[in-house]
């Protein structure tokens, strides 16, 4: 009998880190999305091929820069290696993973103006 869903980490703390650094970057103000990154980065050290955290860090870079609270030119290839280390791990996953806005950022490093978004920018 083939198994219909797959884990994607059996660390228990792994997947914990991660749920918590999604909750965080849900809430998209720049000092929940670097807490989220944390958790994130957490969750590789307990399981470094965990795929899902890597697509998170990539998320998170990916916000961080295309909303100016990091410099695109370090948020941008943080972003790509991250999802591409993910994809790497684990290939199937390519629509969970590169999101439309991560991957239009990651490929061509267009994000808004630094003018216009201070209240994005606010936490």
């Amino acid at each position: 009998m083939r198994t219909l869903v797959r884990r994607a980490t059996d660390d228990i703390e792994a997947y914990s880190a991660y749920l918590k650094g999604r909750h965080f970057w849900n809430r998209r103000h720049e000092a929940d999305l670097r807490k989220g990154l944390d958790f994130f980065q957490q969750a590789l050290a307990r399981d470094p091929n965990y795929a899902l955290a890597h697509a998170g860090i990539a998320d998170s870079y990916a916000i961080l820069g295309f909303y100016c609270m990091m410099p695109p030119t370090e948020a941008f290839p943080a972003a790509k290696a991250a999802a591409l280390r993910a994809l790497e791990i684990d290939p199937t996953w390519p629509s969970r993973i590169l999101r439309w806005r991560t991957a239009r950022c990651i490929t061509t490093g267009t994000g808004p103006k630094r003018s216009g978004n201070s209240a994005l920018r606010s936490s």
